[in-house]
């Protein structure tokens, strides 16, 4: 994939490709996780991870509200680093001179700590870092639940072995019997570390004067990523052509960039009051694990 914020060609053909249905997600209830969603779809899903490398999910209103909340901020979260500290969250900022500026945040692994942040008045936007991050992870999990499902992999073992600590805290208890996982053995994760999950907030600056692309063309380097629609068109990816299949083999990719985001703007036309359209991107971690057969 490819973020190009300008919107503008940069020498790499671009091809629209026709917009898709996205996937519905549904909460459900579960007494031992906040937010647990599943898809509708999701042998669907899946097989668009399988051809395409990604696919669209609809997000309910209530989980959505914080993720909308964050994107009409935008920019602003990026000026209040100071008042968006959190007992549970790790915070790192970083500006790249005329390229684009970046707010990193990961759980810090003291989330039962007290909410005080030394003297400062907890602010609205203080709980809104958290609640967004804890609202991405439960369509991450979705996604990697529905996964699970059709690779017939316990899904309280992945939890554990590939998942975030907080994930693994309460879903899956160390006195599991090996039916229950599958004949995999498990083990918790060190208590007091930062998360896995990592959340990141970009601010491309568009600097016409500028050389540097802002985004290079990469692969997400983890299992899977869980986009917001850019505020500017830019994201592109290109469409695998054939899985790699076995260790050590690269899928192949068409030459034609397209654009993903045309997608989205398709499926939110679909989306009932409060949905938000999120895009899901198989990472190279998953690729590894499928043995290719979900190109990142």
């Amino acid at each position: 994939s490819l973020r190009k914020p300008t919107g503008k060609p940069i020498g790499k053909p671009m091809v629209m490709f026709p917009p898709r249905c996205g996937h519905r997600l549904e909460l459900i209830q579960d007494p031992q996780l906040s937010n647990h969603c599943r898809l509708q779809t999701p042998e669907l899903f899946v097989a668009e991870l399988t051809s395409l490398g990604f696919s669209v999910v609809l997000c309910p209103e209530r989980l959505a509200a914080p993720i909308a909340r964050a994107m009409r901020l935008g920019q602003s979260l990026l000026r209040e680093v100071d008042l968006l500290q959190s007992p549970e969250l790790s915070l790192a900022y970083k500006n790249q001179t005329d390229l684009k500026e970046r707010l990193q945040v990961r759980r810090s692994g003291n989330a039962r700590a007290s909410h005080s942040l030394s003297g400062k008045e907890v602010t609205e936007n203080s709980q809104l870092l958290p609640a967004t991050m804890s609202a991405l992870e439960s369509v991450a999990c979705a996604a990697m639940e529905a996964w699970c499902d059709r690779e017939g992999f316990p899904v309280p073992v992945a939890r554990q072995q590939f998942g975030d600590s907080s994930f693994a805290a309460v879903a899956c208890l160390p006195d599991l019997s090996l039916q229950e996982t599958g004949g995999y053995t498990t083990a918790l994760h060190a208590q007091g570390q930062k998360g896995k999950s990592v959340l990141n907030l970009y601010h491309y600056f568009n600097d016409e004067t500028c050389s540097e692309e802002p985004c290079r063309e990469h692969a997400d380097p983890g299992l899977v990523t869980v986009l917001c629609r850019s505020s500017t068109t830019g994201l592109e990816v290109r469409l695998p052509s054939k899985p790699g299949g076995k260790p050590g083999v690269r899928a192949e990719y068409e030459e034609e960039w397209r654009d993903v985001e045309a997608i989205m703007d398709s499926c939110s036309l679909e989306c009932s009051p409060g949905e938000v359209p999120l895009l899901v991107i198989a990472g190279e971690t998953l690729e590894r694990l499928s043995a290719g057969l979900h190109p990142a």
